[in-house]
Order: structure tokens, then sequence, then C-alpha cells
């Protein structure tokens, strides 16, 4: 069976580098997003479509920047050579760095929306939340909490899978992320998305590791 190295990965690329094109890519992303039309203006209300399809295209672009992340992120902490790090050491280091940001900035807008948009602080609310995000803005924080808390498991299955078997993941993750929306979208066929049970971010986090170590 044709392994990952143990070895800890050496990375072909500079960390700083793609971490700097993700940042600028979501900087991108949120600028793109101007106002289509000015209220009362006709000639500013004809080019809705144009401006919209302006924001949709840049956006577009920019919305490759959480995904440089996350394959960056599988690409460090999925390190074979990592798999032996205990489960309480792991969480520990990533509490510290994402924990104590995700309690403080949780408050923080806790206590904005009950000031200044008079949400009161029941426990619905509360509970709420924190089970939804209290501000869309820290989204990426919850999405780093799930991807955290399944990384000793994932680091096992990078560890001990082949090659073979890790392309294939790959490839049912990339068909049930994005193909079959777009037969969905595009076509007129009906399909049963559950069988494809890997999609999403975990997928992209697994990338980044395969792309390292497949080189």
């Amino acid at each position: 069976m044709d392994n990952l190295p143990s070895k800890q990965f050496s990375m072909p690329f500079s960390v700083d580098f793609v971490r700097t094109i993700a940042i600028l890519m979501v900087v991108f992303v949120h600028c793109s997003s101007f106002p289509y039309s000015i209220p009362g203006d006709p000639i500013a209300s004809s080019l809705i479509t144009v401006n919209w399809f302006s924001a949709d295209f840049y956006g577009a672009i920019g919305y490759l920047g959480v995904p440089l992340f996350v394959m960056l992120s599988g690409a460090l902490l999925l390190d074979p050579a990592k798999a032996d790090e205990s489960m309480s050491e792991f969480y520990k280091k990533r509490f510290n760095r994402i924990g104590i940001p995700l309690i403080f900035w949780t408050i923080i807008f806790f206590v904005w929306n009950y000031g200044v948009h008079g949400i009161s602080l029941s426990f619905f609310n509360i509970e709420q939340g924190l089970l939804t995000g209290s501000y869309p803005i820290i989204w990426f924080l919850y999405l780093l909490v799930g991807l955290y808390l399944a990384t000793p498991i994932l680091r096992v299955l990078v560890k001990h899978i082949d090659r073979n078997k890790f392309l294939l993941l790959i490839i049912l993750w990339f068909v049930g992320t994005t193909i079959t929306p777009l037969i969905h979208t595009f076509t007129r066929f009906s399909y049963n998305p559950l069988m494809f049970v890997f999609t999403d971010w975990a997928g992209y986090y697994l990338l980044g590791t395969y792309l390292v170590a497949a080189r």
C-alpha cells in the first residue's frame, strides 16, 4: 500500500504568500459588493444589470480566498507527522488561537445587538446566536471550529490512507460538491444528493494535504 509519507511535509510554496493572496481575495470580494443603483437616478438605474454582473464576476474571483485558507490549514495541520499529537494538546492550541477570539467577538456582538438593535439577551436569543453565529462576519470561525474538532480523526485517516483511496475520496468530494449542483441547476435531471455524503469544506481541508503529498 502506497501510503502518504509519514515525515513532515516540505511545503513547495511560501505559506505567507498563500495567506497574502487569500487575504487580498477576501478583501476583494467585500469591495465588489457595491450598490447596484441609486434610487431616483434613471441613468444609474439603467445600469443595474451591468453592475450586478460586474459585482458577481469580481465576487466570484474573490470567493476563492476562503477555500485557499481552508486548503492551507489542511496542508499544515493534517501532516501525517502530527498524527501522534495528543488530542488534549491539539485542542488546547486551537482553543488559544480560535476559541478565545470566538468567545470574545461573540460577546461583543451580543452586546452590540442589545445596545444598538434592542435585541433582548433572552435564553432563546443567546442560544440561537451561539448555534447560528451571533453575527455573519464571524462565520469563518465557526467553520474552523468544526474542522478542528475533526482534525485528530482526519490526521489518522491521512496518515494511513493510500494514494489511490485518497484520490477517490477527493473525486467523490469534487463530484458531490461541484458537479451535481450544476446538473441540478442547468438540466432537467433530478438526483438524490444523499449519495454524496462527503461535501463542502472538509473536502477543501483534505485537498490541501493531498496536493502537498501528491506532488
